[in-house]
């Protein structure tokens, strides 16, 4: 039976996407044993999206070797089609009732699929779970933290049925250019769905040249109280169109999918108030942070 699915996109990051899938195995291994968790087959779908420096050929490198309680899938898009298009294709093709995602010059700390599994298995009124992360490579702001976990897809464990309810990852031309689409698929949860989380570190982000954090690397470095001010600059800036196209975009995708609970006389509202868009903080089993 399978317990879920991580859905990897992957492009240009071949030196890196053996230890996120290293990463994954042993997080499969810690579900199935050190957790106590009903024992289930994963599904890790890796989705190559035209990349040109042969991360497919490393992904397949890494399968010939037999793997306990994991089946990859591969798959290649013909086009570049961008990160949120990517992952939608991992999740059409996956198993399970759970879905992970994870980026491919990244990784999980051991416990990662098991927190999720936990949560969700035990809260039937939950829909996602959000963890910490650690942030390697360069210095951030510790305000910041809770900000970057709560948006990117290595730090989430959701329920198919909510991520579909919702539509997937946005895959609008805006986002694609300026980032963003992690935000907003964030939004759209929390709008439709009570999300619990906590701070303990269960995935890590590597910070590398050219990534969404590093062109944010100034309002990152500085106290989140200073938000506005970068804000304005980067508005003010070349990626300002499509960062504000993104802001009206997310805005009107929060409110169809307000519509869509709104219709479903079996809804029930999410239970996130506050400006903290989450429902409940939960605390993760010192031993499994280990």
């Amino acid at each position: 039976m399978y317990a879920g699915s991580i859905i990897i996109p992957l492009h240009d990051q071949a030196p890196w996407v053996a230890a996120a899938l290293d990463s994954v195995e042993a997080a499969i291994r810690f579900h199935n044993g050190r957790a106590g968790l009903p024992r289930g087959r994963f599904r890790v779908v890796v989705v190559d999206d035209a990349s040109g420096d042969g991360g497919a050929d490393a992904v397949r490198g890494w399968a010939a070797a037999p793997r306990e309680d994991l089946e990859l899938v591969l798959l290649s898009n013909a086009r570049n089609l961008g990160a949120s298009a990517t992952r939608n294709r991992g999740v059409a093709a996956s198993m399970g009732e759970l879905l992970w995602f994870l980026d491919a010059d990244d990784a999980y700390l051991p416990c990662h699929l098991a927190v999720g599994a936990a949560v969700l298995e035990r809260n039937a009124d939950v829909g996602a779970v959000r963890s910490g992360v650690v942030v390697e490579g360069r210095s951030v702001h510790p305000g910041w933290l809770p900000a970057i976990a709560a948006t990117i897809p290595n730090t989430l464990c959701v329920r198919r049925a909510c991520h579909d309810l919702v539509g997937g990852w946005p895959e609008h031309d805006c986002f694609r250019r300026a980032g963003g689409e992690d935000g907003a698929f964030d939004a759209m949860l929390c709008r439709a769905f009570t999300i619990a989380r906590t701070d303990a570190p269960t995935a890590l982000y590597r910070w590398r040249s050219g990534s969404s954090l590093d062109r944010q690397a100034a309002k990152l470095q500085a106290p989140p109280e200073e938000r506005q001010r970068f804000m304005t600059e980067e508005l003010a800036g070349p990626r300002g169109p499509d960062l504000a196209e993104g802001m009206r975009v997310t805005a009107a995708l929060v409110q169809e999918v307000a519509g869509i609970c709104a219709a479903n006389p079996h809804f029930r509202p999410p239970t996130n108030p506050g400006p903290e868009p989450y429902g409940f903080a939960f605390d993760v089993p010192p031993e499994w942070l280990e």
